[in-house]
């Protein structure tokens, strides 16, 4: 960052990619069903776990503060974040039911973005179940995911309009004839609100 930081003369930002959610950033090192079934078998050794997983994260994104100066962003390869933002990615707490966001997200995602300005999750599949319990969590200013449009009207009706929302549309016109020969969906469409 440092390099980078000289050449442009401090004038082009440096991007640093999403950051993995404690949780989701746990089931992949022990497993999605293995945690699962740790969240209700072992809670202790899946707190112990994303306790040291939210420590080294924090860890992370203050050095990667450091190294570049006031001008980092964070985001999506498709979204340019705020200064002081940063995009989390946490598809498995889709899985988790809002109880258990509450015990085994909302603590570390909190430790993970204290730093930080606000930030916004980044999941797949458009479940809306995860955004009334994220809209309580300080800092939380947006989503990323895949609403289609039966979820889209839930999830702006939930997170009502102080939150973003960053939705990949893909839009099919065709019928049985075009997928039976293999042609693409012609409209492909990003929706930003």
């Amino acid at each position: 960052m440092h390099i980078w930081r000289e050449i442009t003369e401090d004038l082009i930002s440096v991007r640093v990619p999403e950051v993995v959610e404690p949780f989701p950033g746990s089931t992949e090192i022990i497993g999605d069903m293995q945690a699962l079934q740790m969240v209700i078998t072992q809670p202790e050794v899946i707190h112990h776990l994303l306790g040291k997983y939210a420590a080294v994260t924090q860890e992370w994104i203050s050095r990667q503060l450091a190294a570049a100066g006031d001008n980092p962003h964070w985001g999506t390869f498709h979204v340019r974040l705020p200064k002081r933002h940063i995009s989390l990615a946490a598809d498995t707490l889709v899985l988790l039911s809002p109880t258990h966001l509450h015990e085994f997200a909302v603590p570390y995602i909190m430790r993970v973005v204290d730093d930080l300005d606000g930030f916004f999750v980044h999941y797949c599949g458009g479940n809306t179940h995860l955004l009334p319990v994220l809209q309580e969590i300080p800092g939380f200013r947006g989503v990323d995911s895949q609403f289609d449009l039966q979820q889209y009207p839930m999830a702006r009706q939930i997170l009502r309009p102080a939150a973003v929302i960053l939705s990949l549309e893909l839009v099919m016109h065709f019928g049985l004839s075009a997928v039976s020969s293999g042609h693409e969906p012609k409209n492909v469409s990003w929706r930003c609100e």
